[in-house]
């Protein structure tokens, strides 16, 4: 039987794991002074109920979330370049 394990690490990234955590979300993005958040992802997981909560919670929150899902699943320069263009274009 597996229990709910949550946690925390930095490398160099911080990561927040665990069931429930989505909720943190907001509250993560405020404290990181992140007001607009770019969602990366690739075309099939855009159109999940997943991907449609964590925007909406976002929205909720008053905070403007945007969506790059063009991510390749061996993503090549072209991808790459792409989604840095969609970063920039934001200014999140």
């Amino acid at each position: 039987m597996v229990s709910h394990i949550t946690g925390a690490w930095n490398f160099p990234t911080r990561v927040i794991t665990g069931a429930g955590r989505v909720a943190e979300l907001p509250e993560t993005c405020r404290a990181l002074d992140i007001a607009k958040p770019l969602l990366v992802t690739d075309k099939g997981l855009a159109e999940t109920a997943l991907i449609a909560g964590l925007v909406k919670r976002l929205c909720d929150a008053g905070i403007e979330v945007r969506i790059f899902a063009d991510v390749k699943s061996n993503p090549t320069e072209t991808n790459l370049n792409a989604g840095i263009a969609a970063f920039r274009s934001g200014r999140p």
